[in-house]
Order: structure tokens, then C-alpha cells, then sequence
């Protein structure tokens, strides 16, 4: 029984009621802190969950703007070499609108012309154009072909 510890005694010199009840003081002070150390625990868990989540919305976006520029490459890609595979170049503009997996809608605009220092030479230019996060985006690629015509 604990009126028999030693530690508490009920009578005599050392007793005092400031010894039975001093642990009990010190036990609900260090209860405190821990509710104290927790709630500051979880402020710094949020605050590092807040920033974590921003963080992922913003890796989510670049990723989106990197493939729409992938798509855009590739989109004027092939058309370069859709108008070098056609045979005599005729100088020109052509537009069109092509849709890339993503469901953006891009501007395809080829460009042929004559240079300056050569006949048999066309210069083509392909820019894809679109709008993202109301930012407006292009590429744009120029390369010579020979032209038989």
C-alpha cells in the first residue's frame, strides 16, 4: 500500500503535505508541456503539409506546360517534314488547328518562301501557337529543302 512507502511518510519530522502533493504539481506541469509540444507538433505538421501541397500543384502545372510543349514540338515536327516529303515546294502560308492528346487545341501556321541566294532552295518555317493559364505559348522551327520546281 502506498500510505507505507517511505517516501510519503503519514507522520513524524519529515512529513509535510507539500511532499505528497509536490509530484502531483510536477505531473500535471509536464502534462501541460506535452499538450503544449503537441499542439506545436502539429502546427509545424501543417505548416509542412501546407507547403508540400502547394508544392505538388505547382509540379502538376509545370508538368502540363512541358507536355503541351512536347506535343508541340512534335505536332510541327511532322509537318516540316510532311512539306519537305511533298514534293515541288510552292511559296505559301497554310493554317490549320490540330488537337494534341491533351485536348489543347494548338495554331499550326507553314510558311514557304524563296531565298535570296538560291532557286532551287525554299525555306520553310512551322510555329505552333496555343493559350495555357492565359499565357500565350509558340515554338517555332525553320529549315531550307530543295525544291525541283
Amino acid at each position: 500500500m502506498w500510505i507505507n512507502r517511505p517516501e510519503f511518510p503519514l507522520s513524524g519530522p519529515g512529513f509535510s503535505f507539500r511532499a505528497i502533493l509536490a509530484p502531483v504539481k510536477q505531473k500535471s506541469r509536464e502534462a501541460g508541456l506535452a499538450l503544449l509540444e503537441v499542439i506545436v507538433a502539429l502546427a509545424l505538421i501543417t505548416a509542412t503539409m501546407l507547403a508540400v501541397g502547394a508544392n505538388v500543384v505547382s509540379v502538376a502545372q509545370g508538368h502540363r506546360v512541358s507536355s503541351n510543349y512536347t506535343i508541340a514540338v512534335n505536332l510541327a515536327q511532322q509537318k516540316m517534314e510532311e512539306a519537305k516529303a511533298r514534293g515541288p515546294l510552292a511559296n505559301g502560308v497554310a493554317t490549320d488547328y490540330p488537337a494534341g492528346s491533351s485536348g489543347m487545341t494548338f495554331i499550326r501556321a507553314v510558311e514557304i518562301r524563296d531565298v535570296s541566294f538560291s532557286k532551287s532552295l525554299r525555306r520553310i518555317d512551322v510555329t505552333l501557337s496555343w493559350t495555357e493559364q492565359g499565357l500565350g505559348r509558340s515554338v517555332a522551327f525553320s529549315t531550307y529543302a530543295f525544291s525541283s520546281g
